[in-house]
């Protein structure tokens, strides 16, 4: 296999040979080519290594090489490492072979022409974006930051478990669910007795949330987790909204307070972020080049327009690391909304806001952004605002609220959502009947309020809005490989 690996190990063991000939291979993707008079630089990357391509005698000119193009380079020179004064970098001479193993069509690919490169311009072509540096390393933090939560939740005594995607429930029970369809079988599972009652057959949807099925299997595990995609019909094409997203969901048996599940959430996004500050290959994903002039969340004035892309989320990261995560009530963040209304008129676009409503996205990101410019839990709202598993209370004004939390991040808003879950029976089925819910179809989750019930709680986090956050995004079509949202077109 020629990989740039042992190419860029050749240079480094070369330590006394001068202008050593190699006919080891040297294959990969041209990501960038620069001329000077005879001398031609070429940048190739095989997506783990790059090394440089030095041709100083114009030897490679009369290819006419183009960016993208994967070439494989045989017989070539490496220097002795104490006359390389270019990290990993090899020259081209006489005797060199160059084979283009990967040629592109000039009149068909579209990364040849003289477009400018946005991001909204590379989002119509999901098939090549990856190839520019940017999106490459995207990728790289989006794992390395994943891999970061999954190795947190284990060591904090979580197990992971493989809940189903495809269920009956619409768990939100906002009607926003994708219908599973077959092509062998119109109803492919067997209908349960409600259906057959309803002549409806095996109705089944991709799941909105994995965190009913996690409630079963947390009656015997104290702490489960999992990582999975979930997918939600909502009619919300924004740069915060997503049609097919991931989400870690957790649920802990044993909780009797809120702030537990917010102690839990807390800790863990923390160790994400003293994580990226520890090590440095985190910080390595975060290019120096801004190629998109759409690429941020917002534009620096004055002296901070001067500072670069990695100072810039550095400092993003150590805010959220140094700072003390607030906590308050529902009501007391309704009562610095409305004083922010009253005081500047015209600040928001939505300037009416009463207790009972729910909290717009304009509203979440002026309290974690301008008033406490930290992250903000939110807590206790009100019963209406939120689903019905969530544990009923009463505030000290002795209005329905439920015992509940939102975390809201700068410039983003919600991120994570979680509660305590109804543990009474004689509760949630009030709730559900209030609602006016099918209640047969879910006898299987009201009976376990039945059967031995504990108190417990849990939270979901929407992965992609912390990767917006912590890479610098400003986009949440621009979080996930290929992204899936309404009104847009499925073209990968």
């Amino acid at each position: 296999m020629a990989n740039l690996k042992k190419v860029i190990d050749l240079i480094a063991n070369n330590t006394h040979e001068a202008n050593k000939l190699i006919n080891i291979p040297a294959q990969g993707r041209i990501i960038s080519k620069k001329q000077f008079k005879k001398v031609m630089f070429y940048n190739i990357t095989d997506g783990a290594n790059t090394i440089q391509i030095t041709d100083t005698n114009g030897l490679l000119k009369y290819k006419n090489l183009k960016v993208d193009e994967v070439i494989k380079l045989n017989n070539y020179i490496v220097p002795s490492r104490e006359d390389n004064k270019v990290k990993n970098e090899i020259y081209v001479n006489e005797n060199s072979i160059l084979e283009v193993t990967g040629p592109i069509d000039p009149e068909d690919y579209v990364f040849q022409s003289k477009q400018k490169k946005t991001l909204s311009y590379l989002r119509n072509f999901p098939q090549y974006k990856f190839q520019t540096a940017y999106l490459s390393n995207l990728l790289k933090f989006r794992s390395f930051v994943e891999m970061k939560i999954l190795n947190h939740m284990v060591e904090e005594g979580f197990v992971k478990v493989a809940p189903p995607l495809i269920t009956e429930n619409d768990c939100e029970n906002a009607g926003e669910t994708f219908s599973v369809i077959s092509t062998v079988k119109k109803h492919f599972f067997k209908p349960t007795k409600t259906q057959k009652e309803n002549k409806i057959g095996g109705q089944s949807n991709l799941t909105v949330s994995t965190q009913l099925h996690l409630e079963v299997l947390n009656r015997s595990i104290q702490k489960v987790f999992t990582m999975t995609p979930c997918f939600r019909a909502e009619k919300s094409d924004t740069n915060r909204h997503l049609s097919e997203f991931w989400m870690l969901e957790a649920e802990l048996s044993y909780v009797d307070k809120v702030e537990e599940v917010c102690d839990v959430t807390e800790k863990m996004i923390r160790s994400v972020i003293s994580d990226l500050l520890k090590d440095n290959r985190g910080l390595s994903f975060i290019s120096t080049y801004e190629p998109f002039e759409d690429t941020y969340d917002h534009i620096e004035q004055g002296d901070e327009a001067q500072v670069t892309r990695p100072q810039r989320l550095l400092k993003r990261w150590m805010q959220l690391d140094q700072s003390e995560w607030v906590r308050l009530d529902y009501s007391e963040a309704i009562e610095l909304i409305q004083k922010q209304i009253q005081e500047k008129d015209g600040f928001f676009i939505n300037e009416s806001i009463t207790w009972g409503d729910e909290i717009c996205t304009e509203h979440e990101k002026w309290l974690a952004t301008e008033h406490f410019k930290s992250p903000v839990f939110v807590l206790n709202y009100p019963k209406k605002c939120k689903p019905f598993y969530m544990k009923k209370q009463k505030d000290k004004e002795m209005r329905d609220t439920v015992a509940n939390f939102d975390l809201l991040f700068p410039e983003i808003g919600e991120i994570v959502g979680g509660s305590l879950r109804e543990d009474s029976y004689k509760l949630l089925i009030g709730e559900m009947q209030e609602r006016n819910m099918n209640m047969a179809h879910m006898k299987w989750y009201t009976d376990l309020r039945l059967n031995g019930s504990v108190p417990h709680g849990g939270f979901g986090l929407g992965f992609e809005r912390l990767i917006v956050h912590l890479y610098g995004l400003k986009n949440i079509k621009d979080a996930i490989p290929f992204y899936r949202s309404y009104n847009n077109t499925l073209k990968v």
